[in-house]
């Protein structure tokens, strides 16, 4: 089965223009997040492997979050819970575990928690780094949403955020 986007105005851009327009979609959700937001413990467990570094995130019922972009195609597994995924080029889709599916590159997703699940992502590890942040920074963009700064800024409770701010679920 295919899909086509039925946003007109989307069709003639340039794989760069469009990046930036998912990329702006992406970063109004987070600030209107940001401005109601509720900060929630998001357990991530770190493995490894020779060459391979696996990230396992819990995440619970009612959460709403973003994720990063991904620079590299890689596999995913849903092992528990229902979630529903966007995305501009897939749109929404709602997973069920057991899920396994591919992440290509490029992708950054929003998420809404229907029931409490456990999303399991496989990195290449060249070079077998054990310091997540070190990979996490390999094999994502670095991209900063200068609205949502802002948004956390207004309110006092989110000064932890503030400083960590670009640590949202890599999923």
């Amino acid at each position: 089965m295919t899909a086509e986007l039925d946003f007109p105005e989307l069709k003639d851009l340039s794989p760069e223009e469009f990046e930036a327009k998912a990329n702006e979609i992406v970063d109004d959700i987070e600030e209107a997040i940001a401005r109601r937001l509720v900060l929630v413990d998001l357990p991530v467990t770190h493995r490894f492997t020779p060459g391979l570094y696996i990230r396992e995130i819990h995440m619970p019922a009612g959460v709403v979050l973003t994720s990063r972009t991904h620079k590299y195609e890689h596999p995913f597994v849903i092992s528990k819970g229902v979630v529903s995924v966007w995305s501009l080029d897939e749109g929404a889709v709602t997973y069920r575990a057991p899920h396994t599916g591919i992440t290509k590159p490029g992708t950054r997703r929003v998420l809404l928690i229907h029931e409490d699940t456990v999303w399991t992502t496989f990195h290449a590890n060249e070079g077998d780094a054990q310091d997540p942040d070190e990979i996490v920074y390999r094999v994502t963009e670095q991209h900063e949403n200068p609205r949502m700064v802002e948004a956390l800024s207004c309110r006092p409770e989110n000064e932890r955020l503030l400083l960590n701010q670009r640590q949202e679920a890599f999923v």
